[in-house]
């Protein structure tokens, strides 16, 4: 009952927060992304992962602060997801290439492996940037990871392997491609939906129906030999006024179909065409004035 409870709260939460999937897709990602990088952040400043230097440990302590400061933002409302999460994306991705700019003119004991490890962020951020669904931003951090590998691999022949960097060089052209043919995939996507909802909301105001009553009418227009089930099912999705509406229609349609069906000039042969008409007319049911205009 309690997980249930929870499980509700959340929703709602989210819901609140967001305004079609794609924003609830971006919403999870930046999360995800968030809680990812406040524990690798704790763990590199209590000294586990990475080399304690009082420049990285201030580098660190940055990181995890811009991203509390983006997530505040983003739930007082202050920002927008896709400006908390573009923010949050470009500045993380300038701080680990100081990161790696520091370590390749300092040069402390293990610096190679820490110049890999930071490289594995630059492109987390990326990847993150591509399940988040952001436009734009996947091109700009995938300019910048690709410098800063031109760069090291120029600079520093031992901190990281030509072919790993060509490796991480590859693996960000390519995500970027994924960003930008998801993101606008996610788009179309959003539009078709779009679109349906339009669609169907224009069929219901025309029929003047809600759903419920548009699915039963349909049902019973389809059947071939309609039966009391099928009147029953339709009659008890339709309110009194719609019900009286469509009482009063059928009766017309079957007044007109009598008219029709009935062969007056055959019956009154002497009959002149309008007169035929005016009889129709008068076994439809129509007021003198009605015949008249």
């Amino acid at each position: 009952m309690k997980i249930t409870t929870l499980t509700t709260k959340c929703e709602k939460f989210v819901a609140s927060h967001t305004k079609d999937k794609e924003e609830r897709v971006r919403f999870f990602v930046f999360f995800a992304g968030a809680i990812q990088l406040v524990v690798f952040t704790i763990l590199n400043i209590v000294g586990t992962i990475g080399i304690y230097h009082p420049f990285l440990q201030t580098a660190s302590f940055a990181l995890l602060a811009l991203c509390i400061a983006m997530v505040a933002l983003y739930l007082s409302r202050m920002l927008s997801l896709v400006s908390a999460f573009s923010t949050f994306a470009i500045t993380a991705q300038l701080l680990e290439m100081a990161r790696i700019a520091f370590l390749l003119f300092t040069k402390p004991a293990g610096y190679e492996a820490m110049v890999i490890y930071y490289q594995v962020g630059s492109y987390t951020i990326l990847l993150y940037l591509a399940l988040g669904f952001i436009r734009q931003v996947p091109v700009l951090v995938t300019a910048l990871n690709i410098a800063m590998l031109l760069f090291v691999t120029l600079y520093d022949d031992n901190a990281i392997d030509p072919q790993i960097a060509l490796l991480f060089a590859l693996l960000c052209i390519f995500t970027c491609a994924l960003a930008i043919i998801s993101q606008r995939g996610m788009h179309k996507m959003q539009q078709e939906n779009k679109d349906y909802q339009d669609t169907h909301n224009s069929i219901l105001t025309a029929f003047n129906m809600n759903q419920s009553e548009l699915i039963a009418y349909l049902q019973i227009c389809r059947a071939k030999e309609p039966n009391n089930q099928h009147v029953d099912m339709l009659l008890n999705q339709l309110n009194e006024q719609s019900k009286h509406n469509l009482i009063h229609a059928a009766m017309v349609l079957k007044k007109r179909h009598d008219a029709q069906q009935l062969e007056l000039s055959k019956c009154f042969p002497s009959l002149t065409q309008t007169e035929l008409e005016v009889s129709r007319l008068v076994v439809e049911g129509k007021t003198l004035g009605e015949i008249a205009l």
